[in-house]
């Protein structure tokens, strides 16, 4: 898909830092030609010593105001609008079978700071179309199909942030699910 991207910045804050902004991605099949995909602001940090060890930890990732469309059609896997997650699904299992000898990678925290984002669940028995806004989104320890501690806050069916959850993510590469615990 195509990618507009605005100011590139590198520079060093305890780490490599990159940052990217008026990030937008396009879905190639759109003819209207309206990003699918966006944020104002993108950066992360990557530690340089555990490359040593070929592990790539990136110490931090931020994403400021993102804007994304998420889609369930009945018997179908959820997508991203303007991700291939299935291409990043096959990559994430590459890179599991290969972390003992070959690459590592981690994530030591992502952090999302008000976001949007649309869910559509078409489904003959109660469809779904829902916007939470003002998401505010903190993932620690974020390592291949480990459990992953989050913290996030929103606004649903409103203006202002009226829900919180903490809890554990965890995503199975081997049977596509999704898991929450300690909600």
């Amino acid at each position: 898909n195509p990618v507009r991207l605005g100011r590139i910045s590198l520079g060093w804050r305890g780490g490599l830092s990159l940052e990217v902004n008026n990030l937008a991605v396009f879905d190639s099949h759109d003819a209207q030609g309206k990003a699918v995909i966006s944020a104002d602001r993108a950066s992360a940090v990557v530690s340089l010593a555990p490359l040593l060890a070929k592990s790539l930890q990136i110490g931090s990732v931020t994403i400021v105001r993102p804007r994304l469309e998420i889609r369930q059609q009945p018997n179908a896997p959820v997508q991203i609008r303007g991700l291939n997650l299935e291409d990043a699904f096959q990559k994430s299992r590459t890179a599991e079978k290969g972390a003992a000898g070959g690459f590592a990678l981690m994530l030591q925290e992502v952090r999302v700071e008000d976001g949007e984002f649309r869910f559509e669940r078409e489904a003959p028995e109660v469809p779904i179309h829902l916007t939470v806004r003002h998401v505010d989104l903190k993932a620690k320890n974020i390592a291949v199909n480990q459990p992953v501690p989050i913290e996030a806050r929103a606004a649903l069916f409103g203006d202002s942030q009226n829900v919180n959850v903490r809890g554990r993510y965890r995503y199975s590469l081997q049977n596509r699910s999704h898991l929450f615990d300690q909600v």
